[in-house]
């Protein structure tokens, strides 16, 4: 079990190290993924995970210019964000609560000027939808308000020419700081930006924590785990007949 915990720890600090080094980090928490590692040919999809996000079905970094689409695309670098062939609803998620702060989109050519249609959730319940209206082929910047949430659902307007084809770059988010009340290195809620990124069931008492061994009986929830209960179920004391 202590192994296991201690692995744990090592996997997200390498997470955070490889997202400090990968991407730019703009402020104490904020980060802008460009979508410029993946690939140097003319698309790939996106591997699983990219970036600490689950990106889903149909998500691609495809070059600037590829096939003639997305002359414009690229902000940073010569790569960005693409769906596909324009059918796929995108569907991004994360393991943590972030806040998603905003990005540059376009359209695949001046021909493809297709809705697209955002909603956030937070633990399946929806935080809000925007909806983005292209009127040019070059790149637009949208600010967004969602906080706190796990995912994002991108839907693109079936009724256009190549419908809904669209790309994206400079995907900016904060991961929600380190909220540790009780100084132990875990927060509530979780976030890599505490020492540990698991999440501390009592965040008032710095020995109840995922790193702390259960203490039969005590009446706490010690380490954080429903798989290690308080109370041990009592001895059979009686006799058995046959």
């Amino acid at each position: 079990m202590r192994e296991k915990r201690k692995m744990k720890r090592c996997l997200f600090s390498v997470l955070l190290i490889y997202m400090m080094l990968s991407f730019n980090i703009v402020g104490a928490a904020e980060v802008v993924v460009n979508f410029d590692d993946v690939t140097t040919g003319p698309w790939l999809a996106l591997p699983v995970p990219y970036a600490g996000f689950d990106w889903g079905p149909g998500a691609e970094a495809v070059k600037e210019g590829t096939n003639g689409y997305y002359t414009e695309a690229a902000v940073s670098g010569d790569y960005a964000f693409c769906n596909t062939n324009g059918t796929y609803i995108i569907t991004v998620t994360s393991p943590l609560k972030f806040d998603f702060i905003g990005a540059y989109f376009s359209p695949a050519n001046s021909s493809n000027m297709g809705d697209i249609i955002i909603e956030a959730f937070s633990e399946e319940i929806s935080q809000g939808t925007t909806t983005i209206d292209f009127t040019e082929a070059t790149p637009l910047w949208v600010d967004f308000t969602f906080t706190g949430i796990d995912k994002l659902v991108f839907t693109p307007d079936p009724l256009e020419y190549m419908p809904g084809a669209w790309a994206m770059d400079d995907f900016t988010y904060d991961v929600i700081p380190c909220d540790d009340i009780d100084g132990d290195g875990y927060g509530d809620p979780a976030s890599i930006n505490c020492t540990y990124a698991e999440l501390d069931c009592d965040d008032t008492d710095a020995n109840v924590n995922p790193g702390m061994t259960e203490i039969p009986d005590n009446g706490l929830d010690d380490d954080c785990s429903p798989d290690t209960p308080d109370s041990l179920p009592p001895c059979f004391i009686g006799t058995i007949a046959f």
